[in-house]
């Protein structure tokens, strides 16, 4: 499916009380396809969007005569395998609900180790209230316990990864007292007296070591540092920070492991994380500075690709993970989207034990031996055959040694990762869906060099995969035989290796999707976002949870029939998260041109919320109300499973409103024609632009309407809000301006909502959210599209003549009214006028992408020439113009 993108444009939202700032968001073509970045915690509005007494899902009247509504006591886990007791036992389940099942296993013997246990713990939940306590809105969905044995440091290398002020990364080395330092710099700074260094100290920077050099980067020069640090003491916090003449880091710090094997490493385990649609990365962070992990194992596939615009994008991707790798050990893999230059990038930007570059290495972390190894030498054969006969050489050493009496009994655990896997089940061509996967049988003349014999011959535990954007647990396998330990308890002493495949971490290329009968090998498959957490307690006992972000399942009904069943998405907590969300207006039953588009995205992950701005089905009441019937079952594949929030436009004026009022819930109390709710950093404000032109029905309405907004900006406004919400975001059906060739009241200068009504004048908008420094505020109407420079009563107050949206003086008007209906489009006037920044009478939306409180995107989709194109600009803002609670310009 090809789309146009024709347009977009960058704002920065307010910063403090009294000043706004736009912030340069470095444009980039892959902004169209970026990702929600999940973070902060705490309790975001959306709850009350569509939530209301905690979850009105606006679905579809199709199945009873009003919305269906799950409500928390109502929603059903299908098909999910939740987390009843944790690595630190800690219950997802409250007391009086749903008791965990634990089940103790043995694993079996051979290769010199005793026999040790594996937990497998799982429940499905049906109709039962669940309580997620420290996940908050994620949930586990997957575990496997096994007995088993930890990672320790016989041969691992701790490194940091970044420039200078910019991202680090730390791997484990083979001693416990030791650590690498990695990071990379524009600047060489061999010319320097002293070159570059890193200072550390375990309270203070009393010690230095220099670095040594590495090759660059492709496409342009990097130079690449590495510094070890030696004689550490063990289990203790150190700071650090690195650099030369040129300029220092921030300081990091990091702890040295444990002596020894006893004691219980944790991980966080993944692969396929890019620099966009990174959805678990916000997570992983706030779990890495809480301390839950001991070290990070990324199995292949970064940044898609780290080579990417000259390396820009790994830069920014090691940006990114600077506040995971430069705390905690980041062990890598290569994966395939790593193979630009014979590996160049990954070879140079992360340093892992061992004299490969990292293309394969192993390490020891507490009673676990890791190997990491590439599947990708079984792939790119132009790069010859010699790297894959030496990995195959190399790793047969490396079991051999592993698998010694003496070694597996202080290291019993074996565990290997890499990132192509030996069996999955989805639905695409990868070799892994075929029976003659090249690293498990091995190809052509190298049929003796396939993995699974080796690895099942030297009793490895369990294997870590990734590749398949999607999360799938194997029962105990070799050669497409199942070797469960038993019926009742498949993993107790398995006779075989457990796969595990984690690749769905976020990245650009979406979910790969299962094939829809599962195979009898497969035992828990899931296509949700997510990650995994790794916790080896001893020498007999391991546990792995998955965790994604999707919370529930739902249905809804009667005795008389039910819904199917839908599923959604809580928000995350908290202000510091980055919304997506999709927004238009002026979508019909007919022609609906862009519905097919935005059904694909909101089934694909792409939106956490969709925006209405007024006039649906056209019109909800023909036909008996038939057509909107028909209309909300055409959006039903939106609205059942992401936030639908609307405002009324001119088309649901029928009765008052009567339909529009009954068949959306909207928070508040005004039956959805007005209302606000805060999405992550945004305060969010809806409004009906259609009581200031159906005088029919009283004053009464405009007039509360207008007075509950003055109350809710002065609150918006207040210091201690827009420190928390700095974006204020305004939509509603009728433009305040536009440059459309008919008689709408946008094409003249007295439009009621910007300056009143006739009879008042005083109840004009335009003042009032000038005054109260509205960031951004969205319309429709108009069967069209257009972006204006910012504007007030007529004048431009554009940031710069270069950077107009960087710190602009005025809101920001954009009308998207184009999604599709019967009414077709409306034409523009022959001379675009001098506030008119973008006009297109194409069918599509807008997709709106607030990263933080200072990077506000936006872009226009058109879906009517099949082809994607951008228009860009760029904006940076730190100011607000309001001082907080009044009318008043500051």
């Amino acid at each position: 499916m090809k789309f146009l993108v024709a347009e977009y444009k960058v704002l920065k939202p307010p910063g403090n009380t009294s000043v706004r700032n736009l912030a340069n968001l470095q444009q980039s073509k892959h902004l169209k396809d970026e990702s929600l970045v999940v973070t902060g915690t705490g309790i975001s509005p959306m709850a009350s969007l569509v939530l209301r007494d905690s979850s009105q899902l606006t679905a579809f009247k199709s199945y009873q005569t009003k919305l269906c509504i799950p409500m928390l006591n109502h929603m059903i886990c299908k098909n999910m395998c939740l987390a009843a007791v944790t690595s630190e036992s800690q219950n997802l389940a409250s007391d009086n609900q749903i008791k965990p099942t634990l089940i103790v296993c043995r694993r079996r013997g051979g290769f010199g180790f005793e026999t040790r246990q594996v937990i497998v713990e799982c429940f499905v939940a049906k109709n039962i209230p669940i309580q997620l306590h420290s996940l908050h809105a994620n949930v586990v969905v997957d575990h496997l316990a096994m007995g088993g044995r930890y990672l320790s440091s016989r041969r691992g290398v701790a490194r940091l990864h970044g420039r200078y002020a910019v991202p680090l990364n730390f791997q484990v080395t083979h001693k416990a007292t030791e650590m690498v330092v990695t990071w990379s710099t524009v600047n060489d700074t061999r010319p320097m007296v002293e070159g570059s260094w890193v200072e550390y100290g375990l309270d203070v920077l009393n010690l230095t070591a220099n670095s040594s050099y590495s090759g660059t980067t492709s496409f342009r020069d990097q130079y690449i540092h590495r510094v070890k640090l030696t004689d550490l003491e063990p289990g203790s916090v150190y700071v650090y920070h690195c650099g030369s003449e040129l300029g220092w880091s921030t300081v990091f710090w990091f702890k040295t492991r444990p002596e020894g094997q006893s004691w219980s490493p944790m991980l966080a385990v993944y692969g396929d994380l890019g620099n966009s649609y990174a959805e678990s990365l916000t997570l992983l962070q706030k779990e890495a500075q809480r301390g839950l992990y001991d070290a990070f194992i990324h199995a292949g596939d970064f940044a898609y690709d780290l080579d990417s615009e000259e390396g820009r994008v790994g830069d920014e991707f090691l940006g990114q993970i600077e506040s995971i790798a430069g705390y905690v050990p980041y062990m890598t893999c290569p994966g395939n989207h790593e193979q630009a230059n014979n590996f160049s990038d990954y070879r140079n930007r992360f340093s892992m034990p061992g004299n490969t570059e990292g293309l394969w290495y192993s390490f020891d972390v507490g009673p676990i031996h890791f190997i990491s190894i590439s599947t990708e030498v079984y792939y790119f054969l132009e790069y010859g055959f010699e790297l894959l006969t030496r990995q195959f050489s190399w790793l047969k050493e490396d079991l051999k040694i592993a698998i010694l009496a003496e070694n597996r009994a202080l290291r019993p655990w074996i565990i290997v990762y890499g990132h192509r896997p030996m069996y999955c089940s989805n639905e695409n061509t990868d070799d892994c869906t075929s029976n003659q996967t090249q690293t498990r049988t091995g190809f052509m003349e190298l049929l003796g060099k396939g993995l699974e014999d080796l690895f099942y011959d030297y009793g490895v535990d369990l294997e870590i995969w990734a590749h398949e954007h999607s999360y799938e647990r194997l029962w105990p396998i070799y050669n497409y035989q199942i070797y469960n330990g038993s019926l009742d308890s498949p993993y107790s002493n398995p006779e075989a290796p457990v796969h595990v495949i984690t690749g769905s971490a976020g990245c650009s290329e979406f979910h790969d999707p299962f094939k829809s009968k599962q195979p009898y090998w497969s035992a828990f498959r899931s296509a949700d976002y997510g990650y995994n957490r790794l916790k080896v307690f001893n020498s007999t006992h391991l546990y792995m949870e998955s965790v994604c972000f999707y919370v529930a399942a739902y249905h809804c009904g009667s005795e008389k029939g039910w819904s199917p069943v839908f599923w959604f998405k809580t928000r995350p907590p908290g202000h510091s998260w980055s919304p997506a969300l999709a927004v238009y207006g002026d979508l019909g039953y007919h022609n609906a041109r862009s519905l097919p588009h935005l059904q694909n995205e909101v089934q694909r992950g792409f939106y956490d919320a969709v925006i209405h701005a007024g006039d649906f089905a056209y019109d909800m009441n023909d036909e008996e109300g038939n057509v909107g019937d028909k209309f909300l079952r055409q959006i039903e594949s939106m609205a059942g499973y992401i936030p639908y929030m609307t405002c009324p436009g001119n088309h649901e004026a029928n009765n008052n409103f009567s339909d529009y009022r009954n068949r959306f819930s909207m928070p508040g109390n005004t039956e959805g024609l007005w209302y606000s709710f805060d999405v992550g950093p945004i305060h969010f404000i809806s409004i009906s632009t259609e009581v200031y032109y159906f005088l029919e029905y009283g004053f009464e309405l405009l007039t509360r309407q207008f007075n509950w907004l003055k109350e809710d900006l002065k609150k918006a406004t207040k210091p201690s809000n827009r420190a928390l919400r700095p974006w204020i975001i305004v939509y509603g059906h009728r433009p305040m301006y536009c440059s459309n060739k008919n008689i709408d009241d946008c094409t003249m200068n007295q439009t009621r909502t910007r300056i009143g009504t006739p009879d008042i004048m005083n109840d004009g908008l335009e003042d009032m959210f000038y005054n109260h420094g509205v960031d951004l505020e969205i319309w429709a109407h108009e069967h069209s599209y257009e972006r204006l420079w910012p504007i007030y009563n007529y004048q431009i107050y554009n940031g710069s003549l270069r950077e107009p949206y960087r710190n602009p003086g005025a809101p920001v008007h954009v009308i998207t009214g184009s999604a599709g209906c019967d009414e077709k489009h409306d034409p523009f006037k022959s001379k675009q006028p001098y506030w008119s920044a973008f006009r297109s009478v194409d069918y599509g939306y807008n997709r709106l992408k607030v990263f933080n409180s200072t990077h506000l995107y936006m872009e226009y989709v058109s879906v009517e020439h099949h082809r994607v194109s951008i228009s860009r600009s760029r904006c940076t803002n730190t100011q607000y113009r309001s001082t907080g609670g009044s009318d008043t310009r500051s």
